[in-house]
């Protein structure tokens, strides 16, 4: 799938939650590997006052904004997203881990590996 056809598919997809987490569980059962899953973590400042994850924490940047942290989970063998999710910016990393591994259980990955 082309970078492209991605941002299109997620543009279509909007906000609908539900028909998100469906891609996703879709994309989990077609990934050839459900136990080796890179995981990606980033925290990005906003100015906006309408995100609902966008909390003070830890700001890397020093900026003194509200932070939102976007985490994304990779299946090795294809290098292919598998799913994506924003969290509070104020949680810490250990936790974005537990949550990630939560949701990759929701699509049935129960053992995954992370590096």
């Amino acid at each position: 799938m082309s970078q492209d056809s991605c941002y299109l598919l997620m543009k279509a997809i909007g906000t609908d939650a539900q028909l998100r987490q469906k891609f996703f569980e879709a994309r989990a059962n077609r990934s050839p590997s459900k136990s080796s899953i890179a995981f990606d973590s980033t925290t990005v400042s906003t100015y906006s006052d309408n995100q609902i994850e966008a909390r003070y924490g830890y700001n890397k940047s020093g900026d003194g904004l509200k932070t939102v942290k976007l985490l994304t989970q990779y299946c090795l063998d294809t290098g292919q997203p598998i799913a994506y999710s924003r969290q509070p910016g104020n949680i810490p990393d250990v936790i974005s881990v537990i949550n990630a591994v939560e949701q990759l259980s929701v699509f049935g990955i129960g053992e995954a590996h992370f590096w």
